[in-house]
């Protein structure tokens, strides 16, 4: 082990010969038995344990579940064989690479954990099993990395179970065809460039069996099979041809192996030229002796990482093409040439500072793309976990080089205003442990010590000396909707519950916390079982009994048409403000909340705004701002006309449409989609009476009656519930998604007999709905959920009996706010 780590420390200042790479897979679809394999190659782990152990599953939680729950990295030392020519003999010759290796959670809760680990890696190793195919989580995935720009290889995985269910030759080749057509065809609609493609002959797919240790790719065939032939010129008969007599062989071994006709067995082996020790006929069962010869003929951690280092990029090969998608920043030439598009629409306006390039993002941008260890410090942390009783950071430099002692920035997310902190700790990461390092150059990923108390989720970290900008925050693909109340059993323990939270928020990507203004404290997560996850967790770290409540589910409050101006006047009676409101639309919502319009500079915002949305330049001027937090799908205009003093009240009237937003009348969530338009005001000439005093509570009042007076609705949330199962239980399938509310939107066959049911599933209907459709079909079909959109509810929630009108009432009731559903009279006033 210590010559191992040995291998490490000296590796990873060769930048060429590093690969940073995340496993990503659908669940259950064999990524942590792989990767088990992976590390005994590797020599950090016994062949024996290896696809047993489940070195990366650390928590003891993973383990009870049998399910990835965090991403785990591990570093490994691997060398490839080179022939070169040497005095009249061609020898091979050993070269040595390191590989950064994150294994990744299948199951759709967990994918924040995903998009953390392919932040810092640069390819993805693909895993898809034989029979299942393509699943709704290997799409996602694969989405997240393409548009991370990380070059995907794949592994057509559990291959073992076709040759259990008598698949013949044909039949195999045609269902791994068809799995690699379906990743193309997603690879198709990210990338054109040819160099993604997954291609058999280019060997970037491998087809293989983790559990009995097997994988082959078609080069290697050719190369130990095809007496001199090239896989480069093969062609598509010729790959098909070398995939059968694998295949074939495969199939034969395993049934003689079976059968034990070892007589068989052993003239097969003479074939393919392969020997094993004699004291191996003796296994006393055949599955045993099976793993044994496969290993030896097709070793899968051989395969998979020659695979990973010959067709995945090194850190100065991807730099170059992903540092323009992860980082705020701008080259000059750029920025002058974004400026220079709306030029004519500025019409002699002064550039705003954000649309500034920063003085030294060119020369940031130069080391990061060159990966030069040389260059200015420059660091993404894409989480937090704990060790040793504290916290540490997880990401990857990307230029320069850091060691125990920098003083560097620590900006938190996008957060403008770093904080200086001392480097304690840096590190490789191994599982659950960290190895030291003097110090760690860029290309590789890192763990740092120090910098946890300036970070709650993500960063960037860069020289003190370094002025540039930060990276971009991550994109998430789930959103966390179902929350619980939490509380301590003991009053007197309330410190300990809020340092427990702090440090859940802190390497939890997706929690979101917050205090209500009922005074409860809500944990919300992805779904049921992320939030059980986080209470877990939540309890280790606050070292207290905790109460926590049953899920519920977050909603939203929005409008479905428009109001005429509605009055407000302020407590003093000498101010006044109108406002009318109306939907922005769901185009608009998507935008704002997906693609992260907000974090545009100003002039790319109005120019997305005039191109997609219709906005014209005035209608832009009067734009005051969009929403904040999780309420940004939201905006207030002036469209007042001669009206006065309107900069002396801007301030407070944002702060009472930022406190609207947050805290709906309805039932104090937050509002989605809705356009408040001032109207006309009404403004005192003394400063003295048009205080914040006055203002933000009229705004307030005004823009909760024109909510009420526009036809308010409730939305809320919905998961893609996908079911594959038989295609008997179709109807026993809808019959159970129909009871809960749910709209069907796709059936398709997945093979002869099993066929993909998806559907539409309020979040709210999802409590218990696995056990549910396992009762209904006898135990055969099991949903899998991811987030898909927020939905307009039909029902009207101001109409006594409807059903939004009864899930407002017991919102209220669980915010111990009035049960009585406010009337637009409480807001407004009269003339």
């Amino acid at each position: 082990m210590q010559g191992v780590l040995e291998n490490l420390r000296n590796m990873i200042y060769e930048q060429d010969k590093i690969r940073n790479m995340t496993v990503i897979a659908h669940v259950d679809h064999g990524k942590t038995t792989l990767t088990d394999l992976l590390i005994a190659k590797s020599g950090m782990l016994s062949d024996s344990k290896a696809g047993t152990a489940l070195k990366t599953d650390t928590l003891k939680e993973e383990q009870e579940r049998g399910i990835s729950i965090k991403a785990t990295s591990i570093s490994l030392y691997h060398e490839t064989y080179e022939e070169e020519k040497k005095e009249e003999e061609v020898v091979l010759v050993p070269k040595p690479h390191i590989i950064h290796l994150i294994d990744s959670p299948g199951h759709i809760e967990f994918s924040s954990e995903v998009t953390a680990s392919l932040r810092v890696t640069d390819g993805a190793l693909v895993v898809v099993d034989y029979i299942e195919g393509v699943c709704t989580q290997t799409e996602m995935v694969l989405r997240q990395a393409l548009s991370e720009k990380v070059k995907p290889v794949l592994l057509i995985n559990k291959m073992d179970k076709g040759i259990k269910s008598e698949h013949d030759v044909d039949r195999f080749y045609d269902q791994c065809t068809k799995i690699i057509n379906e990743v193309n065809y997603i690879i198709s609609e990210f990338i054109d460039e040819e160099e993604y493609k997954i291609d058999p002959a280019l060997g970037n797919v491998a087809y293989g069996s983790g559990y009995f240790g097997w994988a082959f790719t078609i080069p290697d065939m050719v190369k130990r099979y095809g007496k001199g032939a090239s896989s480069k010129a093969l062609t598509l008969k010729e790959t098909k041809s070398y995939h059968k007599f694998v295949v074939s062989s495969l199939i034969k071994l395993t049934n003689s192996i079976t059968e034990e006709n070892y007589d068989a067995t052993k003239k097969m082996l003479a074939k393919i030229n392969i020997e094993i020790k004699e004291k191996c006929w003796e296994e006393e069962h055949s599955s045993d002796l099976l793993k044994i010869i496969l290993k030896k003929w097709l070793n899968a951690a051989d395969c998979i990482l020659n695979m990973c280092v010959e067709h995945l990029p090194s850190p100065v090969e991807a730099q170059k093409i992903r540092i323009a998608t992860i980082f705020r920043g701008k080259r000059t030439e750029e920025q002058k040439e974004s400026e220079g598009d709306l030029e004519e629409e500025k019409e002699g306006e002064g550039s705003s500072e954000e649309t500034k390039g920063n003085v030294d993002d060119d020369y940031v941008i130069e080391s990061m793309e060159k990966c030069d260890p040389n260059g200015p410090t420059m660091i993404f942390i894409s989480k937090l976990f704990p060790l040793d009783q504290g916290l540490v950071a997880f990401g990857r430099i990307f230029s320069g080089t850091v060691k125990v002692g920098d003083k560097v920035k620590v900006f938190n997310g996008e957060d403008p205003k770093p904080q200086i902190k001392t480097i304690k700790k840096v590190g490789i990461c191994m599982g659950k442990d960290v190895e030291s390092v003097g110090g760690m150059p860029c290309g590789n990923t890192i763990v740092l010590g120090g910098v946890d108390q300036a970070l709650r989720k993500e960063g960037t970290i860069m020289s003190e000396d370094t002025t540039a900008n930060t990276f971009k925050s991550m994109k998430f693909s789930v959103s966390p909707v179902v929350e619980v109340a939490v509380r301590c059993v003991k009053p007197t323990d309330q410190p300990k519950l809020v340092a427990g939270l702090k440090k859940l928020s802190q390497t939890e990507s997706m929690v979101k916390i917050e205090t209500k203004e009922s005074g409860e404290t809500v944990v919300a997560g992805s779904g049921d079982l992320h939030v059980e996850i986080c209470l877990k967790s939540l309890k280790e770290y606050a070292k207290c009994e905790i109460i926590a409540s049953e899920p519920t589910v977050s909603y939203r409050e929005t409008v479905v048409g428009e109001c005429e101006s509605v009055l407000a006047k302020s407590s003093n009676k000498l101010n006044r403000l109108w406002v009318s409101c109306e939907p922005i639309g769901e185009e608009l919502c998507k935008e704002i909340e997906e693609n992260e319009l907000l974090k545009c500079k100003k002039d790319e915002i109005q120019k997305i705004l005039k191109d997609k949305f219709e906005f014209d330049q005035n209608e832009y001027r009067k734009l005051w701002s969009f929403g904040v937090g999780d309420a940004e799908a939201n905006c207030v205009s002036d469209k007042t006309v001669g009206a006065q003093h309107m900069k002396d009240i801007k301030g407070n009237v944002l702060s009472g449409f930022n406190g609207v937003i947050l805290n709906g009348p309805l039932t104090g969530e937050k509002i989605r989609g809705v356009r408040f338009n001032i109207t006309d005001t009404k403004v005192h000439s003394d400063p003295v009476h048009r205080g914040g005093s006055q203002v933000v509570p009229m705004t307030g009042k005004v823009f909760k009656g024109a909510l009420l007076s526009a036809q308010p609705r409730l939305q809320e949330p919905m998961f893609l519930c996908t079911v594959k199962t038989q295609e008997a239980l179709r109807g026993d399938v809808y019959t159970a998604l129909g009871n809960r509310r749910g709209k069907i939107v796709s059936d398709e066959y997945s093979n002869e007999s099993t066929i993909v049911v998806q559907a539409h599933l309020p979040v709210a209907e999802s409590f218990g709905f696995a056990e549910y459709l396992r009762d209904e079909t006898s135990g055969r079909a099991f949903p899998e959920f991811s987030f898909s959109h927020w939905e307009t509810m039909a029902s009207d929630p101001l109409e006594e009996g409807s059903m939004a009108n009864e899930i407002v009432k017991a919102i209220r009731k669980r915010k111990n706010l009035p049960e009585e559903v406010p009337v637009v009279d409480k807001f407004i006033d009269r003339l």
